[in-house]
């Protein structure tokens, strides 16, 4: 009888979750969104929806939220994040991408809200000069057109070579600068408030989003492979039902989504959409921060705690990415043996070029020719054994 590999530790990425055939790509909710925004008839929505995800429409896909869905989201266009991805129309290749985008509007919005004072502000014109625009907002477009118009009272728009912007505020008036500047201190402060609660109903727009796709039942058997523990960054518990570990031997790095057989609101589930950790200028913008997310999620345990002592570590669907930093090395730091299973050449050579950007203070290619880490093609072992689920 074949030997099993048991391992003490299991991380896992979307892309595990993609591999069991499970529409949870940012592209996949993307595509959802644009449905719900553009929608027309019952009829055409459904033909989009089957056409997309390949599926035929059930009933079943209501009781799950489907149409409970599409409805707020169209009824939410003008929510920031709803309005601003499906106006940039840019389907990422990953959450990566969409964490990437989202952390450009983050450094966008901190210079915006530095600019917005006394000196810049012109009476005549009723407006705020955002200089430097093209050099300080990267990849982010919310100076485009139509982006951000009339977002509660604040419009921009960027100049013909994009070099400056421009902020008008309704409401803002002349004043002297110790009044101006106290009333526009506020201001900001209500910017952030509100982009955050926009930020956490667009994350509930996905949780729900998952309760209608992100399903996946499992035949059991005895695998090949076995793991003690499993550190997900998913919002799915697949991994979990995959190899059948109780609740106490799961982590769930960016929280979980609860599934609803009947979904009639939107699902508020302790689920994390933010970025690692960046030094702004206006502190309350630390409220998009993973780690302050999760700092303020019910489950107190932490990386550290649920680790604890162990020995390796096998990891599959995970870019092995610096938007994850913060939490990745405090575990392959510690592992005495890594494991890495990857679907093809080319993302080998990313997940090799990823391991050295971490700077886990490992020789990478010094342990790879030792085989202390190995990064192996995961037709190598029949890992997730699709063939009997």
């Amino acid at each position: 009888m074949e030997e099993k590999e048991i391992y003490d530790l299991l991380i896992v990425g979307n892309g595990f979750d993609l591999a069991h055939k499970l529409h949870t790509s940012y592209a996949d909710f993307y595509n959802f969104m644009k449905f719900s925004v553009e929608y027309e008839t019952k009829r055409s929505f459904i033909k989009n929806i089957e056409d997309y995800f390949k599926i035929t429409y059930s009933p079943e896909l209501d009781n799950l939220g489907m149409d409970f869905l599409s409805a707020k989201i169209g009824k939410r266009k003008d929510n920031f994040f709803v309005n601003y991805f499906c106006k940039y129309i840019t389907v990422f290749d990953s959450w990566n991408g969409f964490e990437s985008e989202l952390r450009e509007i983050l450094i966008a919005l901190d210079y915006l809200l530095d600019n917005l004072n006394y000196d810049n502000y012109s009476p005549r014109e009723n407006l705020f000069r955002i200089r430097g625009i093209n050099k300080n907002h990267g990849q982010c477009f919310i100076y485009e057109n139509g982006i951000i118009d009339k977002w509660h009272g604040l419009t921009l728009y960027g100049d013909d070579k994009f070099e400056s912007g421009f902020a008008i505020i309704e409401g803002i008036k002349p004043d002297r600068r110790p009044i101006f500047e106290s009333k526009m201190l506020t201001l900001k402060n209500d910017i952030i408030e509100k982009l955050f609660d926009e930020l956490k109903e667009f994350t509930n727009f996905f949780a729900t989003y998952l309760n209608i796709f992100a399903h996946k039942e499992f035949t059991m058997f005895d695998f090949k492979i076995g793991f003690k523990k499993i550190i997900s960054y998913n919002y799915t518990n697949t991994a979990q039902k995959r190899y059948n570990l109780a609740d106490k031997d799961v982590f769930y790095i960016h929280g979980k989504f609860n599934k609803m057989d009947l979904c009639g609101k939107l699902i508020n589930d302790d689920i994390i959409f933010g970025i690692d950790n960046y030094e702004f200028s206006n502190d309350k913008l630390c409220y998009f921060t993973k780690i302050e997310q999760r700092q303020k999620m019910n489950n107190k345990t932490t990386i550290y705690k649920f680790i604890g002592n162990f020995e390796n570590v096998c990891i599959f669907g995970h870019s092995l990415d610096l938007l994850d930093k913060e939490s990745l090395e405090i575990v392959l730091k510690k592992a005495n043996k890594i494991i890495i299973y990857v679907l093809n050449d080319n993302e080998q050579s990313k997940i090799k070029r990823n391991l050295k950007a971490l700077h886990l203070s490992r020789d990478i290619d010094d342990e790879i020719e030792k085989e202390i880490i190995e990064i192996r093609k995961s037709d190598e072992i029949d890992f997730l054994e699709m063939k009997k689920s």
